[in-house]
């Protein structure tokens, strides 16, 4: 059997990828952040998935609650942003630090007009979530901030 063709489209992709990675990791602080904001919002988006063909009745959360959530642990990476992380005069910190409290205040009022069964297991899978996936790229975007 030859492999050989599907090995140059693996090592192309793999070249590529490679390419894209550190490039928005080495351009500037702005394609990091939103580099970080991608992969952020793909794992949740594969997370979601997998939940939910792992724990049908306590994975599955509507597309609605999916966004909040995801949004929720994206305000923790904008918290962790350090202070050359600007808008203007609005640090993306404090923007995650409010956009955090509105999207905690959402939620529960998501869960109860879409009247999901949210359990404590439920629950557990935000929290595992937002350990799993938000705090490791909130950590990286701290860890900028000490490189440069």
């Amino acid at each position: 059997m030859n492999r050989i063709p599907q090995l140059k489209t693996r090592a192309t992709t793999a070249v590529l990828f490679v390419a894209v990675m550190l490039g928005a990791l080495l351009w500037n602080r702005w394609t990091y952040f939103l580099l970080f904001s991608i992969i952020h919002f793909g794992c949740w988006f594969e997370f979601f998935r997998l939940a939910e063909r792992y724990d049908a009745q306590h994975g599955k959360f509507p597309r609605l609650q999916q966004f909040l959530i995801s949004v929720l642990g994206w305000s923790g990476l904008l918290l962790f942003c350090g202070p050359s992380f600007q808008i203007q005069a609005i640090s993306m910190s404090a923007l995650g630090n409010w956009l955090g409290l509105a999207f905690i205040l959402v939620l529960p009022v998501s869960v109860f007009l879409f009247s999901s069964p949210w359990g404590f297991r439920s629950f557990l899978y935000v929290v595992f979530g937002w350990s799993y996936l938000s705090l490791p790229c909130a950590i990286m975007m701290h860890f900028y901030e000490d490189v440069q």
